[in-house]
C-alpha cells in the first residue's frame, strides 16, 4: 500500500527557477523518448526497455543538451520509467498510445528517489535533491513519522491556473 502526505512549501527564487526547469527537463525526456520510440517503430527497430532509454538519456541526450545535467537524475528517471508503464499499458490493451507532453497543459510535477537520506522532513524546512533547504509548513502529526520514501517520491508544482497564487506541494509516497 502507498500513503502519501502533502506538504506546502516556499522556495525561494533560485529554486522556484530549478523547479520549474526541472519539470520542463522531465517534459523535455519524455518526449525525446517517445520521439525516438515511434521513429525506431517505423524504421522496424526493436521497441527499446526502459534501462536502454535511460541509457540513452544519460549517454546521449546529457552530453547533447547540457541542461539536463543541472536537474535531479532521479526525475528523469522516473520520467523514462513513466513512459515506459504508459507503453506496457497500451501493450496491454489497458490504455491508449502514450501521448507528447504540452507545456501548459502538463502537470508541473517529477517524481524522486529517496536514496541515501538525500530528503530530510523536519518543522520547518525540507530537504530535496538538488533544491537544499526548501522552507515549508509540515504540519507533523504524532501518527505522521517524517518521510522515509522506499520508492519515488513526486514533487508537484502550480495546481491549475484557476488559482492566482504560486503553490508548491510536496508528496512523500510510503510502502
Amino acid at each position: 500500500m502507498n500513503r502519501a502526505y502533502k506538504y506546502r512549501i516556499y522556495p525561494n527564487k533560485e529554486q522556484e527557477q530549478l523547479l520549474s526547469s526541472t519539470f520542463g527537463s522531465c517534459r523535455f525526456v519524455y518526449n525525446q523518448i517517445l520521439a525516438l520510440q515511434a521513429a525506431n517503430y517505423k524504421a522496424g527497430i526493436k521497441h527499446l526497455s526502459r534501462f536502454a532509454a535511460n541509457k540513452y538519456v544519460n549517454n546521449t541526450l546529457k552530453k547533447e543538451y547540457l541542461f539536463l545535467k543541472e536537474v535531479d537524475k532521479f526525475a528523469l528517471t522516473n520520467a523514462v520509467y513513466a513512459l515506459e508503464n504508459g507503453y506496457q499499458k497500451f501493450f496491454k490493451k489497458q490504455g491508449g498510445y502514450p501521448r507528447f507532453k504540452k507545456k501548459h497543459r502538463a502537470k508541473r510535477s517529477y517524481t524522486t528517489n529517496f536514496t541515501n537520506g538525500n530528503i530530510v522532513v523536519e518543522e520547518t524546512y525540507m530537504k530535496l535533491p538538488k533544491l537544499k533547504k526548501i522552507k515549508a509548513s509540515v504540519p507533523f502529526i504524532s501518527s505522521r513519522p517524517p518521510c522515509r520514501c522506499s520508492r519515488g517520491c513526486p514533487v508537484l508544482g502550480k495546481e491549475g491556473a484557476k488559482k492566482r497564487r504560486r503553490k508548491y506541494l510536496w508528496r512523500s509516497r510510503r510502502a
